[in-house]
């Protein structure tokens, strides 16, 4: 993870995944975001809708930002030294794994 986040890397490109994410799991996808900063007790959790294809899913958290407006609206109520953690899961029929960013809140001010 340090390495994704010193190359200010933020993709998480479920495609280029040698696992093969199509023949481990079974469709429906979809993807559980919990946004939260660990100075305050406000989070934020957002179900994406079930998708057929897994390249239909967001493949970063910079897709992610710029599609929920609830997102970028709890970004904008912190300060640029802040850091929001997302913990992302990828789910499929009842099976999941998650990946987890912390991320400042000055870098994603960036991706509105």
């Amino acid at each position: 993870m340090d390495n994704m986040l010193n190359n200010q890397n933020y993709n998480f490109n479920f495609l280029d995944n040698n696992l093969n994410l199509d023949e481990i799991y079974k469709k429906p996808y979809l993807l559980k975001i919990q946004i939260s900063n660990y100075d305050d007790n406000n989070n934020i959790i957002i179900d994406t809708e079930e998708v057929l294809t897994i390249k239909e899913l967001s493949q970063s958290i910079n897709d992610i930002v710029k599609k929920y407006d609830l997102i970028q609206h709890y970004i904008k109520c912190y300060n640029n030294d802040f850091y929001l953690h997302f913990d992302i899961k990828f789910i499929s029929n009842g099976n999941y794994f998650k990946l987890f960013f912390s991320i400042k809140v000055e870098e994603l001010k960036k991706m509105l």
